[in-house]
């Protein structure tokens, strides 16, 4: 049977759903949403950029990077005219430029001549300045080898003059004019250095030790200080340290301990070189523990080494002295045979 429909009712159509009161729902309008939500962030940005912009200006004002390049006024300098014008004597008034003088007046003494001629007797007479030559008279094979160690002989012209006496005084005094002559050349330190050798004076006729001396050098294979002692001590030398401009402390390196004495250099009597390498000098006074910091030493080295270098020399290339230019000798330790060192040359040049 079928069900009977209730008279008057009609079915129920559930209600839409509508948002709370006082909600954002109900003042706007959904499509909005996302227009305002553009423009919010647009004027944030746009906020805190200005914001950024402005406080950079005032720092770049505050720290003067933006100010204008500011220059002094700058105004000519005019001088006075003399007189009571201050533009210059004539009939212009204060402040005006004055007219230029035409002509100036005309010598009292020669209203005829403006500019007289100077007379050439009235000239005082100047001599003729000409350079002062140190050109000694050395014989002609001499005065090449001389004039090619100028930096030895330096060396020694830098010492007080009684000083450069006194070294060539115990030159003579051992060895004379026909001895064997002197070792100067290179003194080294910690490195390789130049000696020096006698001066050279007007006249002078140099002997064969000082010869010797210009001729000679000597390198020294060291490392430091203390490998130029030992090798100073191996040869037997004796050092001059200066204590003043004519003053010496002499220590004989072969007796310990080590005792400054002051002694006067020509009685040493003995061939010498000058090292006067800073570097090499002062590393030697610290090897030998001594005070003080000299500008240079001075080297004497005993009689037999002399011998021993000459004939080291002569019997490298067989040549006589008066053929050799220069000769360079190396020290090595220790020596063949027990010996305390080896002389050798190493280079060898002719005249």
């Amino acid at each position: 049977m079928a069900p009977k429909a209730t008279a008057g009712k009609q079915a129920r159509v559930p209600a839409a759903k509508q948002p709370p009161k006082n909600s954002v729902w109900v003042r706007y309008h959904p499509w909005i949403e996302g227009v305002m939500g553009h423009a919010t962030s647009v004027s944030l940005h746009l906020l805190v950029i200005g914001g950024a912009f402005l406080w950079f200006t005032y720092i770049a004002f505050a720290l003067g990077f933006a100010h204008a390049p500011r220059s002094l006024p700058v105004e000519p300098v005019v001088f006075a005219g003399g007189g009571g014008n201050k533009a210059g004597t004539g009939t212009a008034k204060d402040g005006e430029k004055a007219a230029p003088k035409e002509d100036a007046e005309t010598d009292k003494n020669n209203p005829g001549e403006k500019n007289p001629p100077i007379d050439s007797n009235d000239q005082p007479k100047l001599t003729d300045v000409k350079p002062k030559v140190i050109d000694p008279a050395f014989a002609p094979p001499d005065a090449r080898l001389i004039k090619s160690n100028l930096e030895s002989m330096e060396r020694f012209q830098k010492l007080n003059d009684d000083v450069q006496k006194k070294l060539r005084e115990g030159l003579d005094a051992s060895k004379g004019n026909g001895g064997t002559g002197t070792g100067g050349g290179t003194g080294a330190g910690t490195g390789e250095g130049t000696g020096s050798g006698t001066k050279a004076g007007k006249e002078h006729q140099p002997n064969e030790r000082e010869k010797r001396m210009l001729r000679w050098s000597m390198k020294f294979n060291t490392q430091n200080g203390n490998d130029y002692l030992r090798q100073l001590e191996a040869l037997g030398a004796v050092l001059a340290i200066p204590t003043g401009p004519n003053s010496f402390e002499v220590v004989d390196l072969t007796k310990k301990p080590l005792r400054p004495e002051a002694k006067d250099l020509s009685t040493i009597q003995k061939i010498w070189w000058i090292d006067d390498n800073p570097r090499s000098v002062l590393s030697l006074m610290e090897a030998m523990r001594l005070p003080g910091r000299p500008g240079r030493i001075i080297a004497f080295i005993p009689n037999e080494v002399e011998d021993d270098l000459a004939k080291t020399e002569l019997a490298y290339h067989h040549l006589e002295a008066d053929d050799i230019f220069e000769t360079t000798f190396a020290i090595h330790m220790p020596g063949a045979g027990g010996r305390k060192y080896d002389v050798k040359v190493i280079e060898q040049k002719r005249k």
